[in-house]
């Protein structure tokens, strides 16, 4: 009985110690797969910082390049670019190319550890900058202020062949119409300029001098013999309204159209017998408005209104005298401006209604700029020494950035208080110049990225 006992009691110790040494094995094999998934992780976990490090590396270059841009660097000199070291890597721009009114930019991010690869991403982003314009004129000229320089490369211009171009309007970036010769009009998405739907469809192929667009849906064009014109945002819909509710008969032209809205809208020109002529879009109809030859013999090339209640109007007599009226609820004179005589005035561009600038050319060809606070007009001097260089458009930003150009490719731009020419790749007449609404200014964006995978 005792022996027996004491069996049981061996087999019960021996059952404890198995279980034990198991138990003990269990626990032993947990903490193995603990450490392994531990190291795993804390691997898996590195490679992922090394890799989200090397992308914002690279989202780095391509804000270095923005920022180029915006400096004045063309698209095409932002290439080559050293490395960059940054933290624990480094960033280089590779490639830089514009595509249509963009510059396409590749970047390199790397991330390193004792001068041995840990991570890399190569990005590629789609740069466009504010300030971007564009400038039309003669023998189809079409130009593109792409940030830092004008250009005619990246884009393509359909405007049929020898046609001159005499006006241009930007809604955005991606929407511009340019209208000229016989009835021009071609439209500007960005990247490419076609012809849209009315090619030679004005009345006789008279000649378009001006267009404004209120908003996308809606453009308005006037030209030769009263001609007007009107874009309703249908496809092909540029419609001829000359004559139909219209009260600007065909012994005068319209030279300039200025629209507050989709329905109120002034166009500036001259009779045929030498003096200016306004006729006013209200609602539907175009109407003459109030302009019974206060400045006799004039002849009227621009305007502009700031406001509801005010509108300037700018060009010359048949002497040779600047012409400038006001619209303040009804048009009246504004006395000469202290500066250079015999002066004709050939477009006009507000900020705001303390804010105004005018330019045109004196007797001998030489550019001029004046200056409207409101009340009176100055002259503002240019340094521009190269000859023949009649200004005739001007096109001002909100933040006050400004651009003039004229015949021979002329180019001069307000940055601050200052006037100073800028290069041209073109020397033909240049007659409109327009930046859509915003823009203007320096700066410059990202439209969008992705990633390349290598």
């Amino acid at each position: 009985m005792t022996a027996r006992l004491a069996n049981r009691s061996s087999q019960r110790g021996a059952g404890m110690l198995m279980a034990t040494v198991f138990l003990l094995v269990i626990v032993a094999l947990f903490g193995l797969v603990g450490l392994r998934m531990a190291g795993t992780d804390i691997t898996d976990t590195a490679v992922q910082n090394d890799s989200v490090e090397a992308l914002f590396l690279a989202e780095s270059g391509l804000e270095r390049a923005t920022q180029r841009l915006a400096a004045g660097t063309t698209c095409a000199a932002l290439v080559p670019d050293a490395t960059q070291a940054l933290g624990r890597g480094d960033f280089q721009i590779q490639s830089a190319n514009v595509v249509g009114s963009l510059c396409r930019v590749r970047v390199l991010g790397r991330v390193l550890l004792d001068g041995t690869l840990r991570a890399q991403r190569l990005i590629e982003g789609d740069l466009s900058v504010s300030s971007g314009g564009w400038a039309v004129g003669l023998n189809r000229t079409i130009v593109y202020w792409n940030g830092s320089a004008w250009t005619t490369a990246g884009f393509t211009n359909g405007t049929p062949a020898g046609r001159d171009l005499f006006a241009v309007y930007c809604v955005s970036a991606s929407d511009c119409w340019a209208v000229g010769q016989n009835g021009t009009i071609v439209r500007g998405n960005g990247s490419n300029w076609t012809t849209a739907g009315f090619t030679n469809g004005a009345p006789g192929g008279e000649d378009l001098f001006g267009v404004h667009c209120p908003d996308s849906n809606t453009c308005w064009a006037v030209g030769q013999n009263g001609t007007i014109v009107r874009w309703n945002g249908g496809s092909n819909s540029w419609t001829n309204i000359t004559g139909a509710a219209n009260d600007a008969p065909d012994n005068r032209d319209l030279n300039a159209v200025y629209c507050l809205s989709a329905t109120s809208c002034w166009a500036v020109g001259e009779r045929d017998s030498g003096d200016g002529t306004i006729v006013r879009l209200v609602g539907s109809n175009w109407v003459t408005s109030g302009f019974t030859n206060n400045t006799p013999n004039a002849h009227l090339r621009g305007v502009a209104c700031p406001a509801a209640d005010r509108c300037w109007a700018v060009g010359n007599t048949s002497g040779g005298a600047e012409t400038i009226v006001r619209w303040n609820g009804a048009w009246g004179d504004m006395p000469s401006y202290a500066g250079v005589p015999n002066v004709r005035l050939n477009a006009v561009h507000c900020i705001n209604t303390s804010s105004c600038w005018a330019v045109g050319n004196t007797s001998s060809s030489r550019g001029t700029i004046i200056f409207g606070n409101g009340a009176s007009w100055t002259a503002a001097g240019i340094t521009n020494n190269s000859p023949n260089q009649t200004l005739n458009a001007v096109h001002c930003s909100p933040g006050g950035d400004c651009w003039a150009v004229g015949n021979g490719g002329a180019s001069v731009r307000l940055s601050g208080t200052t006037w100073s020419t800028v290069a041209m790749p073109t020397t033909e007449n240049l007659r409109g110049v327009s930046f859509p609404s915003g823009s203007g200014g320096g700066g410059s964006g990202l439209r969008v990225w992705r990633e390349i995978i290598q």
